[in-house]
């Protein structure tokens, strides 16, 4: 079974809420991608945005920026305003703000989850003229763990080459380049506990109770070692 992105959305945003706990500790990867981001945009100036900003990873590695983090999940809003940040629910493909108000734009790990023509289309109309974005996405090869145990793909994540030509539509790439992280676990379960702690989910709620079951099985069954992976994607880019 594959997702279309409204049936991914209503899971982000399910799966988001119940993890986001547990997410500020296991995020390793999604923590890790937020530095990157962070030490490149360390000069930006002005007003920024993070879109997608789960418990704001960004805003923590650049605590004296001007940042509005925004969340489909109001339990990360909530995390991220406890932590005295500026922020508001909202979708990346509908962001609550007016026209030109920001001087950039950050997103880590959360464009996948989203239709990249309405979410560029909206970050194009929130940045100022020459506002800056930068972004990191999951692309294809990310999460093989997950065909190898369950022997079907239930994220179907853009190509490289798909990301770029539709960046490419509304701003003018700067700078690319695409890194691969991994976690070691010692056997299925673990793998499936940790997806579970930081918010991916391998039960969609369209499968029957026994299909979510078998899921559970193949994991259990999984005895071996296994490597978490992801094939980040990071662009800089420029609103001409």
């Amino acid at each position: 079974m594959s997702f279309s992105v409204s049936n991914l959305k209503n899971l982000y945003r399910l799966s988001f809420s119940k993890a986001c706990k547990s997410y500020e500790e296991d995020a390793v990867i999604q923590k890790e991608s937020a530095k990157i981001i962070s030490d490149i945009a360390k000069d930006y100036s002005g007003l920024g945005l993070d879109c997608g900003s789960g418990t704001c990873f960004i805003k923590d590695y650049l605590p004296t920026k001007d940042i509005i983090s925004v969340d489909i999940s109001k339990s990360m809003v909530d995390i991220c305003k406890k932590k005295g940040y500026k922020a508001v629910v909202g979708d990346i493909e509908n962001l609550p703000f007016k026209d030109e108000i920001f001087d950039y734009c950050l997103s880590n790990f959360s464009l996948h989850w989203t239709d990249l023509n309405i979410s560029f289309q909206e970050i194009d109309r929130v940045l100022k003229n020459g506002g800056y974005i930068l972004f990191s996405i999951p692309v294809v090869g990310s999460l093989k763990a997950i065909e190898d145990i369950l022997g079907k793909t239930f994220f179907e994540f853009p190509t490289e080459e798909e990301v770029i030509e539709k960046a490419k539509e509304y701003f003018k790439i700067r700078e690319l380049f695409k890194k691969e992280f991994k976690l070691m676990f010692e056997d299925g379960m673990s793998l499936l506990k940790h997806l579970h702690r930081t918010g991916t989910a391998v039960n969609p709620k369209d499968l029957s109770m026994g299909e979510k079951l078998q899921i559970v099985k193949s994991f259990s069954e999984y005895k071996s070692p296994t490597i978490l992976n992801f094939n980040l994607l990071f662009i800089e880019a420029q609103k001409s």
